[in-house]
């Protein structure tokens, strides 16, 4: 597939996924009104669907982060021993990514200062929050900030943080994972780099048919929100769209 035809394939995704996603807070909303309980049990039952596609997302997340970590840096550490190319990449990789941080949050904030979000609109759209999200957020926030990312930094068990979704630790373990490879022989260092690049295309691969699901999935998602909440919450998703489009 050419990039013209990819980059058009993303763009009538990204109008399909925001139309479900106002179709999903418009149905749930008159789900809400119409206070038929039939109905509003059938609506959950696709709720559920959309929690499943939202899975099926999230699993892809830590088998392609590492496997992209890992061979990121092994390749960058056999080009770096070429010359002074891929440390001049680095360099510019560095800046553009610092840069991109500055401008998300300078956006951001400015976003906030033009278009501010309405408190209620803000409590309305945590009601439609289901109240095992709400428990687990409650329960981060109870824990000691400073405290709690020293000690994920390195996890006793690597495996078990990434079952919690620790994605820090998990980086972490990667990048050195990835420069221990560096340092073993060059014949073991090649099958390793090229099974996890193996990982990460299947991965890739994966992901690319979960987001062909995705105008449903934020439908279906987008629906319990709408039954719990109704329209008040749709300024506070247009605010949240904005902010991920200028970021």
């Amino acid at each position: 597939m050419s990039q013209s035809r990819i980059a058009a394939f993303f763009t009538s995704l990204s109008f399909f996924v925001i139309a479900a996603l106002v179709a999903g807070v418009v149905v749930g909303a008159l789900a809400q009104g119409s206070q038929a309980a039939w109905l509003t049990g059938a609506l959950g039952v696709v709720e559920s669907l959309g929690q499943v596609w939202l899975n099926a997302l999230r699993m892809t997340v830590i088998p392609l982060v590492f496997s992209l970590l890992v061979t990121g840096i092994v390749s960058i550490a056999d080009a770096a021993a070429t010359g002074r190319i891929a440390v001049r990449s680095l360099v510019v990789f560095a800046v553009l990514l610092v840069g991109a941080t500055i401008y998300a949050i300078l956006a951001g904030l400015g976003l906030l200062a033009v278009w501010p979000i309405d408190p209620e609109a803000g409590r309305g759209l945590l009601a439609g929050v289901s109240a095992e999200s709400l428990a687990t957020v409650g329960e981060a926030a109870r824990t000691d900030g400073l405290r709690a990312f020293l000690a994920s930094l390195a996890p006793a068990n690597v495996i078990k943080a990434a079952s919690d979704d620790g994605v820090l630790a998990v980086v972490v373990f990667a990048v050195a994972f990835g420069f221990a490879a560096t340092r073993i022989k060059a014949e073991l260092r090649r099958p390793l780099a090229g099974f996890f690049e193996a990982v990460a295309e299947t991965m890739v691969v994966i992901v690319h048919w979960v987001l062909l699901a995705a105008p449903f999935g934020v439908f279906a998602l987008a629906l319990g929100v709408g039954l719990r909440a109704g329209l008040g919450v749709a300024g506070t998703l247009a605010h949240y769209v904005a902010i991920v489009c200028l970021s």
